[in-house]
């Protein structure tokens, strides 16, 4: 057998430098002589030897151990570089623990998501304590009490240390591997956790503005039960059902059809939006509210269909218009007394008219318009209606034990003065009360610059008096003065034309109205009887003698 360097020259640049051969197990033959240098063989490649004399049999058998241990190797080196290929796994941090916590070793990917190149990992010892925060400490102790148990631990969340002091979110899960070595596998976790985080910011943000929008909003199932709804729709359906499926309150919801007659509850825009109808505009409901308040909501409805085009669920759109209904109910109230201001003509009529729309209509008990006279201290009804049930008013009261002083001074400056509950309003003099008299709403009227007449409307039970409905008040009281006084002047000249006619008519001396009538040079031509007594028409011995002139013949 030829030297070391001829075997090493045979293995390096024969055998091994051919890629067919470069893996195939050696046996080096020597004779016993040679024996050292098979061994220096086996330093420099070679997989075995024999020396001779040997069997036939004895070299075969060397061969396939040479064999099997060849592929033995081959397969280990396999599954090293398979084992390598998924430490280095791009994104995938793997870690290598003792049983005492310390980091035995860490891929590339790992350093790179905590900060750290390979020599400054290399400078220090590190254990998993010096990557987590403190308040991870007890989830991370917990999670190897149960590899302890179990062999395994997580999958886990947790934020670790960057090596420049910030954080970054990590998901963990590791083994025990038996040989008192812990590998775990952590992936960064940051850019879903940012997203969540931007995700729940967004989910408060709306949950925010669905809680403080003025509408109601909610999302009903085919039961009519409420999936989602904000506060204003939970005060529409308190028990989260529509009324189309609840019979108990259905009763509290109405509406109309532009010919006055109701909708049905199966018309109600939920009912119908399940009919696959997208009801927008919405229907005006009134609602009656569990404190007895009427309001009213315009409800819109869509159907929120599935892939197959069924309607498992509804959105619906509740706005508050009672303000809208109220202005527009007072209009139409306003526009109607105005028309029988066209009908009624004595003073008396217009104030029961009045007085009794305005009881049905907002459930008051006296209205009265009253003249006042502070150099007289006197409060005295001028015109007034009141309800059958209630004590008369006095027509002459003494202003000062009707009203005190707190409140005559805002009605000097004509302002608007209310009431909820004049049993404990110290401005109401006990005279006042004692008339059933238990809210009031007050409007002065001034003449000349001075407090003159003020209009109250009354109420016999507390109440609490609407914004909508004081100005209702206020703008009735300043049509009904203007339409008083003028029946009242009306009613004067009538009165004061009869107190003429009736004078006129029994004057014991003749009297006649004569019109001069002029020609075009403006000389008097004729006259015209314009208004005659009887006693003149008796001493001329004539009739009729109104309307005639004198060329008429009349003499």
């Amino acid at each position: 057998m030829a030297g070391t360097l001829s075997v090493r020259f045979l293995l390096d640049f024969s055998i091994r430098a051919d890629p067919d051969l470069m893996h195939a197990p050696i046996v080096l033959l020597a004779t016993p002589i040679d024996e050292e240098v098979a061994i220096q063989g086996l330093f420099v490649g070679a997989d075995d030897y024999i020396l001779t004399p040997f069997s036939p049999l004895a070299l075969r058998a060397r061969i396939q151990m040479a064999i099997k241990r060849a592929r033995t190797e081959r397969a280990l080196r396999i599954s090293e570089q398979r084992l390598q290929r998924m430490i280095n796994v791009d994104g995938i941090g793997v870690l290598t623990f003792d049983q005492q916590g310390n980091l035995l070793n860490a891929n590339d990917a790992f350093l790179k998501m905590v900060g750290y190149s390979r020599a400054a990992f290399a400078a220090r010892r590190f254990t998993w304590q010096d990557f987590t925060p403190p308040e991870y400490v007890t989830e991370s102790q917990r999670q190897l009490m149960r590899m302890q148990q179990t062999g395994v631990a997580g999958p886990y969340e947790k934020e670790y240390f960057h090596q420049n002091g910030s954080r970054t979110w990590m998901m963990f899960v590791a083994a025990d591997l038996g040989d008192g070595t812990i590998t775990e596998y952590a992936i960064d976790v940051s850019d879903r956790k940012r997203a969540e985080a931007a995700l729940r910011e967004s989910e408060v943000l709306l949950a925010t503005v669905f809680k403080a929008l003025p509408v109601g909003l909610a999302v009903i199932n085919t039961e009519g039960k409420m999936l989602l709804s904000n506060p204003r729709m939970q005060y529409y359906l308190p028990t989260n059902m529509i009324p189309s499926r609840d019979p108990a309150r259905r009763w509290r919801w109405k509406a109309w059809h532009a010919d006055s007659q109701p909708v049905q509850p199966q018309d109600f825009p939920a009912a119908r939006a399940f009919r696959g109808e997208h009801v927008v505009p919405g229907i005006d409901l009134q609602y009656t509210d569990d404190a007895d308040q009427i309001v009213w909501a315009n409800v819109a409805a869509v159907p929120l269909t599935d892939s197959q085009g069924g309607v498992p669920s509804v959105f619906l759109i509740a706005t508050d218009i009672t303000e809208s209904k109220r202005r527009e109910t007072n209009f139409a109230f306003l526009s109607d007394i105005a028309e029988d201001f066209t009908q009624l003509g004595q003073s008396d009529q217009i104030m029961r008219v009045v007085g009794e729309k305005l009881a049905r209509f907002l459930n008051i008990q006296r209205c009265h318009f009253a003249v006042i006279d502070e150099s007289r201290n006197e409060y005295r009804i001028l015109n007034y209606w009141d309800d059958p049930s209630l004590a008369p008013m006095p027509p002459v009261t003494i202003l000062s034990e009707s009203i005190n002083q707190a409140l005559l001074e805002p009605l000097r400056r004509q302002e608007i003065v209310s009431s909820n509950i004049v049993t404990n309003d110290s401005r109401i003099r006990e005279s006042n009360t004692q008339l059933d008299v238990a809210a009031y709403v007050m409007v002065p009227f001034q003449q000349r610059d001075n407090w003159k007449y003020i209009f109250t409307v009354n109420a016999k039970t507390d109440r609490i008096w609407r914004d909508d409905q004081i100005e209702l008040v206020k703008e009735l009281a300043s049509r009904l003065f203007l339409r008083l006084e003028r029946a009242c002047a009306e009613e004067a000249s009538r009165a004061s034309e009869e107190k003429y006619r009736t004078l006129f008519n029994s004057m014991d001396e003749g009297y006649a109205l004569l019109e001069l009538l002029y020609d075009p040079q403006e000389q008097v031509t004729d006259f015209l009887y314009l208004e005659v007594n009887p006693m003149m028409e008796r001493l001329a011995g004539l009739t009729d003698l109104t309307g005639k002139r004198m060329s008429d013949g009349v003499t």
